[in-house]
């Protein structure tokens, strides 16, 4: 059998219990890594990290034997529980002295979710590990390669890379590339974790950097994409591993995806996938508060749609997938994520427990990110399924009218840039550098909002409507021609291979 993740008990009193509920204090020895538990000491496990999302498991992988181990002192009364969203019940209850070891047949598990409640029965209970194991039909250990694209945010990714190299040194099949845009960084000492400075063509250029190192090392299977600013518990890469390994042939060419957990509220869901909906993004799970239990087995179930896709704070994408449907388009920020999950046109893999910690993104608000949001979400309206020239006219126009009603000047300066730029395609977007980029948008942002600009957003719009058929030509054009290899982004980013 293999160890698929270990349960862990997290001090931190606003994250705890997305890992255990307990009706007395537990004592967590961190440096012997031993949890110390009191006399009737009730702790319960349906939890978001340690559950078991027993249906997802049984999805996506070959898994046909589960076992649960616990390695204790003291004596333990233990329940295994069995839920879905009309009820939940017990399979197994028994006391163990010092040590508990169970395995059930998965076919004999037919609910959504499988969790553990304990209670202690001697005056002092010493938890040295709990963990789920299992066995499959097919198994292929997967070789993951991290990209971490970051740009002048030292005091973030430093701290994602000392936790990431403690994680590596212990697991073999993990490697790690920091793409730095911004060329700030000092070198990195590390086996396993490597350094590579890059020209600033913004996230998608750094995450395809990353991207082409692997594919040209062609020493991993997968490769997962991570923001630089995320707060993450070690037990992710665990889980994601164990499933990558495992999985049923049908989902060998799916993208696995991570929830996004808002950082200031640690319990509140942000948004478990999204998919794009015709005129706006629509993110799903959205304010699931993960302490709840209902809303776990909600999660469990978000269900698939068309336009789905998985963004990149993290998202592991098998390396066969990237031969086959080529590189991300050169967005700079902001809907490169989208349209690379669309094109790949597969199921997404998704469960509780594989979910990062993010800052929300209206805080990162700027009349420069509204420019790249506008510009980008024109640009991947060509190549979404359902979408054509009047999903097009109404997105632009709801922008138009939403910001016309506010005032806001700036963000219709933008609005009139993004359509511009929009109508000219890749082979002129592809001519900026940072440099031109920022600088073009601090004239527009510059400005204040004239009725002229009103006039070249209107008029931009009656142009696209009457172009749309060429407008998209070129954009699946350039899609087709210029991403199935490497060739163009070796050129694009000036990297020497």
């Amino acid at each position: 059998m293999y160890k698929l993740y270990d349960f862990n008990f997290d001090k931190n009193p606003s994250k705890k219990e997305l890992y255990y509920k307990a009706n007395k204090e537990v004592l967590i020895n961190e440096q012997d890594n031993i949890v110390l538990l009191e006399k009737e000491t009730k702790i319960d496990f349906f939890t978001y990290f340690n559950s078991f999302s027993l249906s997802k498991w049984k999805k996506y992988t070959t898994i046909n034997q589960l076992k649960i181990h616990i390695d204790f002192e003291g004596i333990l009364e233990i329940k295994i529980l069995l839920a879905n969203e009309n009820k939940e019940y017990s399979i197994l209850k028994k006391e163990a002295v010092n040590f508990f070891d169970e395995t059930f047949d998965i076919e004999e598990l037919n609910e959504d979710i499988l969790y553990i409640k304990i209670l202690s029965k001697s005056n002092t209970c010493k938890i040295f590990n709990i963990s789920y194991w299992g066995d499959f039909k097919q198994r292929e250990n997967k070789k993951i390669g991290i990209v971490i694209c970051t740009y002048k945010r030292e005091q973030f990714v430093k701290k994602t890379i000392e936790q990431l190299n403690d994680f590596c040194n212990k697991n073999k099949w993990l490697d790690v590339l920091v793409i730095d845009n911004g060329r700030t960084l000092s070198e990195i000492n590390y086996e396993n974790i490597r350094l590579i400075y890059n020209h600033n063509y913004g996230g998608s250029g750094g995450f395809t950097r990353g991207i082409i190192e692997f594919l040209h090392e062609k020493k991993v299977d997968y490769i997962l994409l991570m923001d630089d600013d995320i707060e993450f518990d070690n037990g992710i890469l665990f889980k994601t591993y164990n499933i990558i390994s495992t999985l049923k042939k049908e989902y060998q060419e799916s993208f696995l995806s991570g929830a996004m957990l808002e950082l200031d509220r640690p319990k509140i869901q942000y948004e478990n996938t999204a998919y794009w909906r015709l005129f706006r993004l629509y993110s799903l799970g959205k304010n699931y508060n993960l302490v709840d239990k209902n809303f776990l087995l909600k999660n469990n179930k978000i269900g698939t749609h068309i336009n789905q896709y998985a963004a990149w704070w993290y998202c592991c994408i098998p390396v066969n997938r990237i031969l086959k449907i080529g590189l991300p388009l050169p967005m700079f920020i902001k809907g490169d994520d989208m349209e690379y999950s669309i094109r790949n046109n597969r199921e997404l893999i998704y469960m509780n427990g594989i979910g990062v910690w993010h800052e929300i993104f209206n805080k990162k608000l700027s009349f420069t990110v509204n420019y790249f949001s506008d510009r980008n979400m024109l640009i991947i309206n060509n190549f979404v399924g359902n979408c054509n020239r009047w999903t097009l006219m109404i997105s632009i126009l709801g922008r138009f009218i939403k910001r016309l009603l506010k005032n806001n000047g700036k963000s219709l300066e933008m609005l009139d840039l993004a359509l511009n730029d929009y109508i000219k395609g890749f082979d002129f977007l592809i001519t900026l550098n940072e440099n031109e980029i920022f600088k073009r948008l601090k004239a527009y942002g510059d400005n204040n909002f004239k009725i002229i600009t009103m006039v070249s957003i209107l008029k931009n719009i009656i142009y696209c409507m009457f172009n749309y058929n060429k407008i998209k030509d070129k954009y699946i054009n350039f899609r087709n021609k210029m991403l199935k290899d490497t060739r163009f982004w070796i050129e694009y980013l000036q990297c020497r291979r």
